[in-house]
């Protein structure tokens, strides 16, 4: 009986090792965390506009970036009064904005939806 059970416990802790052994070979899965979105988009900015390579913009990059940034707002928003001002009065009046909203909302992903945590199934007797 005893060695029975050492046996059998030393076939556990074999497989308990193989198991962390296996475990130890595979590589992490990067983590797609809600963060990593705006790391790529401030180390594109870096890359664009840190002139001196020091890893920060100093005040001359940064307004050089507030520059090309209200230049992009501008021309979006002659963008937007091309294609919404139907008077042509150079202004978007209540109607107009109210198409534009819109047509912006069909195109944006419909939200996701929370789902209620699965139970676990229950054992049932056989």
């Amino acid at each position: 009986m005893k060695k029975m059970l050492a046996i059998g416990l030393g076939l556990c802790l074999m497989g308990l090792l193989v198991r962390a052994a296996d475990e130890e070979k595979k590589p992490a899965a990067p983590a797609a965390t809600p963060a990593a979105k705006p790391a790529a988009a401030q180390n594109k900015v870096l890359e664009k506009y840190d002139k001196n390579k020091d890893g920060k913009l100093d005040d001359a990059e940064r307004a050089e970036l507030q520059k090309d940034r209200e230049v992009a707002r501008k021309e979006r928003q002659a963008e937007m009064l091309k294609k919404y001002d139907k008077n042509g009065d150079g202004k978007l009046d209540d109607a107009e904005r109210t198409a534009a909203r819109e047509e912006y909302r069909k195109k944006q992903p419909a939200p996701v939806e929370k789902k209620a945590p699965v139970e676990p199934k229950k054992d049932t007797p056989k």
